[in-house]
């Protein structure tokens, strides 16, 4: 079964703006223990050039993302056999390894919580075209600090926010429009 976005417990999915552009990540904090999990991303390209990147760190023991591809429609797979490293500030311990795909997987860990490594590649994209992220996640069970950030640059996610946000964000619309209320009642 693929997952869409949302990993297991003890995970959150944000939008968060690095740079240019807007990016959207899936991320797990102290995700539990999973082996070969597959998860699917979708995101529609807003620029000509995205940059799709996988970060991660696992403090001791290692979590992978294997089986890693970006497909447009029945097209190939749009990644190529290099990966952009870019280490961690201290405490990079992530490679690359061979898991019989044309991409390599990538390896995260790490002696620093919350230090991430990070892999990119730069894709060239067509303007509102739907893309997949496709990759299968595998993290350690012992517990140890971890996180894992896949985001897209000059694109906007397609995969429809999981369920379970949707009362909390009705809830918290409901309090916004109150309190500017209340306060419009008050300035009067």
């Amino acid at each position: 079964m693929i997952k869409h976005i949302t990993f297991t417990s003890g995970s959150r999915a944000v939008w968060r703006g690095r740079g240019q552009g807007r990016h959207y990540s899936s991320e797990p904090i102290n995700a539990p223990g999973q082996s070969g999990t597959p998860y699917n991303l979708t995101f529609i390209a807003t620029g000509t050039t995205t940059d799709v990147s996988f970060e991660g760190y696992q403090v001791l023991v290692a979590e992978e993302a294997t089986d890693i591809s970006v497909t447009i429609g029945a097209s190939g797979n749009l990644l190529g056999s290099t990966w952009t490293f870019t280490p961690a500030a201290s405490g990079s311990l992530s490679n690359t390894f061979d898991d019989g795909t044309s991409v390599p997987a990538l390896e995260f860990a790490s002696v620093v919580p919350g230090d991430y490594d990070t892999y990119s590649q730069a894709l060239s994209t067509v303007v509102g075209s739907t893309y997949s992220v496709d990759f299968d996640f595998s993290n350690s069970s012992n517990k140890a600090p971890s996180g894992f950030i896949v985001a897209f640059s000059d694109g906007i996610v397609a995969t429809p926010e999981p369920a379970e946000t949707l009362p909390l964000l009705a809830l918290m619309l409901g309090l916004v429009f109150a309190m500017r209320k209340r306060v419009a009642r008050l300035a009067r």
